[in-house]
């Protein structure tokens, strides 16, 4: 309904009687005091095994003096920065063919290959065309 037809609605019922609001409820004449809560308890212990703080504590301190010996003596017997890989270049004569090189490259790779010390190797070649020499 809009605002319009309300407002006509009550013109023409009257005035709206006047009332006196509700009673409050009476309120109770003596406070009633809160309930006290319960003192909180240890949380319940398994039946036989006793909580013990001291073997806590040992057993804190025996991980602790394993971690010292171990930043003690581990970390300085790996030298600082070797990553294990070795670069290396081979260079021909001036004026070596591809297939030349291609040879060389071989058999640099298969000596590689046969060091049994060697886990991994990798061969990469390159050869410049006159373009790029400008």
């Amino acid at each position: 309904m809009s605002n319009r037809k309300r407002a006509r609605k009550r013109r023409a019922v009257g005035p709206a009687a006047v009332t006196a609001p509700p009673a409050a409820p009476p309120r109770p004449t003596k406070q009633q005091a809160r309930p006290k809560p319960e003192p909180r308890r240890a949380a319940p212990v398994a039946p036989g095994v006793p909580f013990e703080r001291g073997a806590l504590i040992g057993a804190g301190g025996a991980a602790l003096v394993a971690f010292v010996i171990y930043a003690l003596t581990v970390q300085p017997s790996v030298p600082a920065g070797d990553s294990g890989v070795v670069n290396g270049v081979f260079i021909a004569q001036e004026g070596s063919s591809p297939q030349q090189m291609q040879a060389l490259q071989e058999r640099v790779s298969q000596a590689v290959r046969d060091d049994p010390s060697v886990d991994r190797s990798e061969t990469t070649s390159l050869t410049r065309s006159p373009a790029m020499s400008a």
